[in-house]
């Protein structure tokens, strides 16, 4: 039976944006929202969501960037998304009315949160900021912050999932990520994948050495958010 796929309109103070629903919002089921890559609310995003939601949860694909804005090239993702990586509060914001949206949507007390590469942090400042989530996944996602969590402010789990080799969020950012959860008393774990760059789980990311799609990397991924989505959440 095809996945039911739901196209969500709802405003960040008076803008409009557009979420998709992914499942069947049965509220027996994990409620997960989930922030897409720099190309925002694309069919590789809903593909993903709908992989999600096959495992037997409802996905809601938050919009970070506004209705109609919809990038079709790395340019122009960028320059929606640059603007928000300096501005921290804006993207608590928008993540935040994307969970509040999800919630009316789908009335499941168990909630993940679960980012791609840009999106990445958009669920870690979700976390932060001290949203009642009981799982919250970054897949090779930007992990510095201008506003680090409060000792005790992170609820649930924190799970990284990031490549070893990438360039965009290095090592120095894994500890300094580190660091603050540390500080932050979180409950939280790291797993970095041997060789694998940023965007391993985009099949269409093909900058080598930068971005690349990874077997590998996507196979553990994928099998790692699964059992934490379903025995833990």
């Amino acid at each position: 039976m095809p996945i039911k796929t739901t196209v969500v309109p709802y405003h960040v103070g008076e803008a409009p944006y557009e979420g998709v629903l992914v499942g069947s919002a049965n509220p027996a089921e994990p409620l997960a929202i989930m922030a897409p890559d720099w190309m925002g609310v694309s069919q590789g995003a809903i593909i993903m969501a709908q992989t999600i939601a096959s495992w037997g949860a409802t996905v809601f694909v938050a919009d970070m960037y506004g209705a109609g804005r919809r990038p079709n090239t790395m340019e122009e993702a960028q320059a929606l998304s640059d603007p928000l990586k300096s501005d921290q509060a804006e993207v608590r914001i928008r993540i935040r009315s994307a969970l509040d949206v999800a919630r009316t949507q789908c009335a499941s007390p168990r909630l993940a949160a679960i980012g791609f590469c840009f999106g990445g942090m958009n669920v870690l400042e979700l976390a932060r900021s001290g949203a009642d989530l009981a799982l919250t996944v970054s897949i090779h996602g930007d992990l510095l912050t201008s506003r680090p969590a409060d000792r005790g402010g992170i609820k649930g789990e924190v799970i990284v999932l990031h490549g070893a080799a990438d360039p965009v969020s290095p090592k120095p950012q894994r500890d300094a990520f580190e660091a603050e959860m540390e500080a932050a008393g979180a409950t939280w774990m790291m797993s970095t994948f041997g060789k694998a760059v940023h965007s391993f789980t985009n099949p269409d990311a093909r900058l080598q050495g930068i971005a690349h799609y990874d077997d590998y990397a996507t196979n553990w991924t994928l099998a790692t958010l699964r059992r934490a989505l379903c025995e833990r959440v």
